[in-house]
């Protein structure tokens, strides 16, 4: 089980401090869902800018194709 622990002494002389544990496992699993959404996202971005891309060529090649049916 993955833990992070912590202690501190308390200063004036005494022998006091505090210490703390925390279990890290609920962290981990989020973490580890974080990286995989965000690599959905990158790739939904890719293929938003393939789409823009092939949207403008076909935009584009219209336009060309139009102007070729005028001039015929």
């Amino acid at each position: 089980m993955p833990v992070l622990l912590d202690a501190a002494i308390f200063d004036g002389g005494g022998s006091q401090g505090v210490a703390f544990v925390l279990e890290l496992t609920e962290r981990r699993r989020a973490e580890a869902e974080r990286l995989k959404l965000e690599d959905r996202l990158r790739q939904a971005a890719k293929m938003d800018a393939i789409g823009r891309l092939a949207s403008g060529i076909a935009h584009d090649f219209d336009n060309m194709l139009a102007a070729m049916r005028k001039t015929s």
